[in-house]
This record gives C-alpha cells, structure tokens and sequence, in this order.
C-alpha cells in the first residue's frame, strides 16, 4: 500500500470501527481505547493502541479483533521498527488462530520468528511456534500441530525456558489423547507436571 495513502486510510478505517456496536469484555476500557487510539498520531503508540484494542476482543469477536491488528499491521508496516512489527503480527496471528483458521495465523508467525531471528530473542521464537502449534490443536490437524511443538522444545531448552518446556508437553500431550496415542499422551503429561513442578519449586 501507499505509505501517502496509509494515513488517511487508517483514520477512514478507524471511524468505522470505533462505530462498531456488539459486547466486548470490558466495554468502558474499550470505549476508552478508543477514545484514545482516536487521538493519537499515527505511530508506534497507535500501534500498541490498536494491539490492546484486538486484544480486548479477542474471546469475545475475534473478527472485530482481526480488523484492529490489521490496521495496527498495517500501520507497523509503515514504520518499519521491528519491535512493532513483531507485536502487530503475533496480535494478527492470535485473531486469525480464534478464528480457527491457522492457515492464515502461520505466515504472522513465521515473519514474526524472521524478526526476531534477527534480534536473536530465541525465547519469544519459542512462544510463537508454541502458539503456532496449539492453533492446529483446535482445527484437529495434528501433524502440523506437533512439527510446530516440536520446533519450539529445543529452543526452550536451549535457554533454560522450564515453563515453555512444560507447555509444549502438555500440548504434545493433548495432541497424542486425540490421535488416540493414549500411551503417550499419560508419558508426555507427567513430563509436563514435572517441568511445572521444577519451576514452582524454584520460585517457591
């Protein structure tokens, strides 16, 4: 898109939305945000605005919060500042994937992992591939569910990520119980209570 055309795009597509009606989790906090994302000028701030904004949406109409992350997509694509970036496609990601749709969630999360291959953040690489993983639970697509997974284990252990560990197991696990692996899904949930517990223990 035009860079010259994005800024009154924005405040057009803004408009309509901030007319939206429908229940939302917190209605006061929407209305403020967007109060707010109204005000701002066109930059990174608006774009933290309009990730909050998809957020608070998200359960209750993830396509009203789809149309929020794309324009704050749309606008950290303006910028160009990576951080941004990063944080406008996880937020357009998480609405494609309630939406039951990660066909549409991946390629967000696979440009956000380039980003932060580029800032050399392994750990958020292993968030967003748990995340990656735990779409295609939803949608029974168990194959894709577990490359995912199983790209995100060893990025966690290799930072000490106890917790993530825990979480991928217990997502392996899910995924096994559905494949009928009953075997597996027992062995790999214990793996994921003791994981859990090695963390509670230490910040006990």
């Amino acid at each position: 898109m035009n860079t010259y055309l994005i800024k009154p795009f924005i405040t057009v597509c803004l408009a309509l939305l901030f007319a939206l009606g429908g229940l939302a989790q917190d209605q006061s906090k929407i209305d403020s945000l967007n109060v707010a994302c109204g005000e701002l000028k066109p930059d990174s701030n608006r774009v933290n605005c309009l990730i909050e904004l998809s957020g608070e949406w998200l359960v209750a109409d993830p396509t009203t919060s789809l149309q929020y992350s794309t324009l704050a997509l749309e606008l950290a694509q303006s910028l160009g500042h990576q951080e941004i970036l990063i944080k406008a496609h996880k937020a357009t990601a998480l609405s494609h994937g309630y939406l039951l749709d990660p066909e549409s969630s991946k390629p967000h999360y696979l440009e956000a992992i380039k980003l932060l291959d580029q800032l050399g953040d392994e750990n958020r690489k292993g968030n967003m591939y748990l995340n990656l993983g735990a779409d295609y639970i939803y949608t029974a697509q168990y194959d894709s569910c577990m490359h995912y997974l199983l790209k995100a284990l060893p990025i966690y252990r290799s930072v000490g990520n106890k917790l993530g560990v825990s979480k991928v197991h217990n997502n392996l696990a899910i995924a096994y119980r559905h494949m009928g692996y009953f075997n597996e899904a027992i062995s790999t949930y214990r793996q994921s209570i003791a994981y859990k517990k090695e963390v509670d223990n230490r910040e006990g």
